[in-house]
């Protein structure tokens, strides 16, 4: 059944909807930019996340033996990019991830791009099967809790292990053709956080589980800052699990990453993540991907996602009515189409036509700015997940500050009971960290930096001790990650009524060759 997210993020953006991870039944949320990269199953164990069941004929055609050394099974994802396949590499005798792209001048520019980013990061020159840098998924959270302790971030980040060019032969009316295709190969993983949240039917994680993957995306990012980077297009999608039973995770998908002060484009991001500055025409940076992650938090830990807007205008419009009101020193930085396009002379923001449609409808006045602040939003959130069994104290959560150490001066005598019996003290710390990251000035917004150390990765019950040196202590009580069966299930129902576009079928390049019908790249 098509929600109203779905139908909201498909017509968004010039590159069009795209799938990010295999396991998503249909286009959920639309991408803008190039597509994600390495996702699959389990790590290492070669088993689908489609489930025992063979679906659409997966072994209608022979393995095709690639590059003399990866054979190849069958797709994993798809998108505007191309697919995510799954192989066997031969030399390493371990399945992996292989991106495949269709060679097009545009393709080429942004796959070259991706490459020389991913090198980067990895810190290698090159492809190259184990010598590559990094931590793999096939090895790593020997112990579960080892991500809390100092990290560079590196092995936060997906592993490229190789990159090459593949040709095949393909008939036409006016004799042969060569097509060539891109491939990136990466470590197999398994599924995304947004899976993750469908195996809760999308009512959240507990805050443990916030708290273990925040770190680790957070030690990725800072890294990324170090190098320059700026990810575009942080959300749950783009962020997997190394094992579907522990928490390790990776940040995936650099198709739409930049350098800071080389980006090609004004317009990234998926639209519900999508950074103020970005939306207004102004310079950004890494400050984007912390928005990003102010909101992918919230709605991990809720199930929801904060702002849905239904279009640009509509996402601001959105974004006022929970932050309140921009600044004037904010306001002058916009350029003056943008300021002339979505705000009044007085500053304050002009109601979307969406807005104003649905209070036309519902007879209801226009939200005012900071109408539906954001601890509200998340207490409501949590009540009606039946995490808060005692939802007293409100307006405590609302009147929480972005001071770090507000909630630190002002513990509560009374404690409401939640998920799994932690103090609502933790709630209190998590707005101060998401009301620093949800700062329309990306000057004055939260860095990964500063995020790694603000109370929320701190114990609260020895907040002057930094939660990696209580890991130990803490090991019979925290959280597992949820049984991800039934999303295998779900994936392998939607595969086998066609509902996942081929996803599932065995790949050949042979195969791709005969329902190519668009234009090529001829060598």
């Amino acid at each position: 059944m098509t929600t109203e997210r779905e139908l909201t993020n498909a017509t968004d953006g010039a590159m069009g909807p795209r799938r990010v991870t295999f396991m998503d039944a249909s286009a959920r949320r639309a991408g803008d930019g190039a597509s994600a990269s390495a996702s699959g199953s389990g790590s290492g164990s070669g088993s689908s996340h489609l489930g025992a069941k063979r679906v659409n004929n997966a072994h209608a055609a022979p393995r095709e033996l690639i590059n003399d050394r990866y054979l190849l099974d069958k797709v994993l994802g798809r998108g505007s990019f191309g697919k995510v396949v799954l192989a066997y590499d031969l030399r390493e005798d371990k399945h992996v991830a292989i991106k495949v792209v269709e060679r097009s001048a545009r393709n080429d520019v942004a796959v070259a791009q991706e490459i020389a980013l991913l090198r980067e990061i990895n810190g290698s020159c090159g492809g190259g099967g184990s010598e590559a840098s990094g931590m793999s998924c096939d090895n790593d959270m020997d112990d579960d809790f080892s991500f809390l302790l100092p990290t560079s971030g590196k092995e936060n980040c997906v592993r490229l292990l190789d990159a090459f060019e593949h040709d095949v032969d393909r008939s036409s009316s006016d004799g042969r053709e060569r097509l060539a295709y891109q491939c990136l190969v990466f470590d197999l993983m398994s599924h995304s956080l947004y899976d993750l949240l469908r195996v809760t039917n999308l009512g959240g994680v507990s805050i443990k589980l916030v708290r273990k993957f925040g770190v680790q995306i957070l030690h990725a990012l800072a890294y990324l800052k170090s190098q320059n980077i700026i990810h575009c297009d942080v959300k749950p999608e783009n962020v997997l699990l190394c094992h579907p039973e522990r928490s390790a995770v990776k940040i995936i998908d650099f198709g739409s990453a930049c350098k800071v002060g080389k980006q090609q484009f004004s317009y990234v991001q998926s639209r519900f993540y999508r950074a103020p500055e970005v939306m207004l025409g102004m310079k950004y940076g890494s400050a984007i991907d912390m928005w990003s992650l102010g909101c992918m938090l919230y709605e991990l830990r809720t199930g929801k996602p904060l702002f849905t807007g239904r279009s640009e205008h509509d996402q601001l419009f959105k974004i006022e009515n929970t932050i309140g009101r921009i600044s004037q020193k904010t306001l002058k930085k916009i350029p003056v189409e943008y300021r002339e396009r979505y705000f009044e002379s007085d500053g304050r923001m002009k109601p979307s036509p969406e807005a104003l449609r649905a209070a036309q409808s519902s007879g209801l006045a226009l939200p005012e700015p900071s109408s539906r602040p954001v601890g509200r939003v998340l207490l409501q959130e949590l009540v009606r997940a039946g995490s808060i069994y005692s939802p007293q104290s409100s307006n405590s959560l609302d009147e929480m500050t972005d001071s770090d150490g507000a909630f630190l001066e002002r513990r509560r005598e009374r404690r409401t009971g939640v998920d799994d019996g932690e103090p609502d003290d933790e709630h209190h710390v998590f707005l101060s960290l998401l009301n620093r990251m949800l700062i329309y000035d990306p000057d004055d917004r939260i860095t990964p930096e500063q995020a790694l150390a603000h109370p929320f990765f701190y114990s609260i019950e020895h907040n002057t001790r930094p939660i990696e040196a209580l890991v130990r202590r803490s090991m019979d009580r925290l959280p597992s990650i949820p049984n991800m069966d039934t999303v295998t299930e779900l994936n392998a129902r939607e595969a086998a009524q066609g509902a996942l576009g081929g996803i599932g079928e065995r790949f050949t390049f042979m195969g791709q060759a005969r329902k190519h019908s668009g234009n090529s790249f001829a060598c």
